[in-house]
């Protein structure tokens, strides 16, 4: 198989559709994950920040990512990303890709997968483990789902769950769900009883 056809075939494997990654390579030499290797680079004509015409490559910085599995396998982009500086401002700035927020280093694919998981009656243990991430990942998805939900204070669902998960720096939060539809109500920082008390009364 020519260098062309490996990179086509890993990209379609991986789900990479960002064009600007390349020289996509597999390495198997360990079994506890699959290494990709790939480099991001474009073309950058004007500063992100003084707007000007007089940007530089000025080497590359190298990321570590966490794909989605594969055949139960744990796998790592490890990605060369391109760092430019301005002339003019002298500030430098690197190349960012929609397969990872910036200064993350979970892919959105694993993310969107993390929250397909959550509708399912596991621990954020099993799930962690799954994804090759920690339980705080877990956790901080749970948080941020549960603040784009908004609750559906017309009434009460007929079934009611509610439970109580170790969230970010060790803090217990409280969360309840429709117990039929699956649908997040509200998650709270906290899981004091006066908190989730006043909460309820506030708004049923």
């Amino acid at each position: 198989m020519n260098s062309m056809s490996q990179d086509q075939s890993t990209r379609l494997l991986l789900q990479i559709k960002d064009k600007n990654i390349t020289h996509l390579r597999v390495s198997d030499t360990k079994r506890d994950a699959l290494r990709v290797y790939g480099t991001l680079s474009y073309k950058l004509n004007v500063c992100p920040y003084c707007a000007q015409r007089q940007v530089v490559c000025n080497g590359h910085k190298t990321v570590y990512v966490r794909l989605p599995n594969v055949s139960e396998r744990t796998v790592i982009l490890i990605l060369r990303k391109q760092r430019f500086r301005c002339k003019a401002c002298g500030k430098t700035s690197i190349a960012q890709t929609p397969v990872v927020r910036r200064q993350h280093q979970i892919s959105e694919n694993t993310r969107h997968a993390i929250d397909k998981t959550l509708i399912e009656d596991r621990t954020m243990r099993s799930i962690a483990d799954q994804y090759n991430v920690s339980t705080n990942s877990v956790s901080r998805r749970i948080l941020a789902l549960g603040k784009q939900t908004m609750p559906a204070y017309d009434g009460l669902p007929q079934t009611l769950c509610i439970d109580e998960f170790r969230s970010t720096s060790n803090q217990m939060s409280f969360i309840t769900i429709d117990g039929q539809k699956h649908d997040i109500i509200t998650i709270l920082p906290g899981r004091q009883t006066n908190e989730i008390k006043q909460f309820f009364l506030n708004h049923w």
